[in-house]
This record gives C-alpha cells, structure tokens and sequence, in this order.
C-alpha cells in the first residue's frame, strides 16, 4: 500500500508536513506556499 505524498499546486513539488498544535499544515519549501490539510 502506497502512502499518498502531498503536492504543491503551484509548483509540483512535495510538500512537508508540518504540524502546528491541533492544526496541520502541508508547507512547499520551493514556493512557500502553506496549505491546511483540510484542503488536501
């Protein structure tokens, strides 16, 4: 079973998962853009 990578829609590449409280946050380290795992 395959886990599933998170990718920047801007820019294609992986994101980082990274974990803020109660909240999850998937952060783009060539973009910097930061996307809520809600949306993911």
């Amino acid at each position: 079973m395959q886990k599933e990578q998170c990718i920047c829609d801007s820019c294609n590449t992986q994101l980082r998962k990274q974990v803020l409280g109660m909240n999850i946050l998937y952060f783009c380290r060539n973009c910097g853009r930061m996307t809520s795992a809600e949306y993911v």
